[in-house]
């Protein structure tokens, strides 16, 4: 069971369900849902689970076609380690994608159309996508971008404000760049590569808060706290370009996830919904402690 448990990474899970939260509370603001009821929280929940399924079935996958070159490289990951067979993580891996795409059906066709995005999105990545480096983190940030978008779909009309989805976009794709080579250490290139992106998700954000008049204030406050847990650690891997602190550097990126939904809700929603997901980076931090993220 703790190696299944290694393999799923719940800390990642998590953040995914920060994308829900983010895109359902968003979403409510958008269509002028003032009052939600409990059927509306019920769709919300169906989501947040479909979506950790999701991402947990690309998370197992990844290990399972990584497996010859994590025994390499990773051998403290739980299949070179032996605590999972291959066929027990592909089966992990198929009934998770499975479950995903199920729930989702409860909510309505675009819910069920953006969770086979993603399942099919996750899947290339893990298959094929990373043996490509300037096509995977692409791949990677239309994952984050969709589950964004699936909170949304709670509220169909929501999704003409679709282009929110480019923030986590353009930052998991600098995320991933820097993470590609983060065991070899040395790639100060793809740190000033993967910085740049962010900074391209913090413009794409202003230029949102202008075009959709945006809480500028509030939104600031998160994109603050969202900066201060993202620079120093990206900073001291440029730095020192040593693996364990560009490693670190990556945790810390997905990580803070939380604070940059955090941030989108408080600018398109409703600024005190944005507190409701601050609970979960301490909840995050600490199961970090115990299972990996990268």
């Amino acid at each position: 069971m703790n190696g299944m448990l290694q393999l799923l990474r719940p800390a990642n899970l998590i953040t995914s369900s920060a994308d829900i939260i983010a895109g359902f509370f968003i979403a409510s603001a958008i269509i002028g849902k003032d009052s939600l009821i409990i059927n509306d929280y019920k769709i919300l929940i169906i989501l947040a689970l479909s979506s950790m399924f999701l991402y947990g079935g690309g998370i197992v996958f990844n290990d399972y076609f990584d497996a010859e070159r994590d025994a390499l490289n990773k051998a403290n990951r739980p299949i070179p380690k032996g605590l999972v067979s291959k066929n027990q993580a592909f089966a992990l891996g198929a009934f998770c994608f499975s479950l995903g795409i199920y729930l989702s059906f409860f909510v309505n066709q675009f819910s069920s159309i953006l969770a086979v995005g993603i399942c099919c999105t996750a899947f290339l990545y893990d298959a094929v996508g990373k043996q490509f480096d300037y096509f995977s983190p692409f791949l990677m940030g239309a994952c984050r971008g969709l589950n964004l978008l699936l909170g949304m779909s709670a509220f169909p009309a929501s999704l003409q404000y679709a282009e929110l989805a480019m923030i986590p976009f353009l930052f998991i794709i600098g995320v991933t760049v820097i993470g590609q080579k983060e065991h070899l250490g040395r790639n100060r290139a793809s740190i000033i590569v993967g910085s740049i992106l962010y900074l391209s998700a913090l413009v794409y954000f202003m230029y949102s808060l202008i075009q959709f008049e945006g809480n500028w204030w509030a939104a600031l406050i998160f994109l603050g706290l969202w900066l201060a847990m993202l620079l120093p650690p990206t900073y001291k891997a440029w730095k020192t370009q040593r693996p364990l602190f560009v490693q670190k550097a990556v945790k810390y990126a997905v990580l803070s996830l939380i604070l940059l939904n955090a941030g989108l809700v408080a600018a398109f929603g409703n600024s005190w919904f944005a507190l409701l997901l601050l609970p979960l980076l301490p909840i995050t931090l600490g199961v970090a402690k115990v299972f990996r993220v990268t």
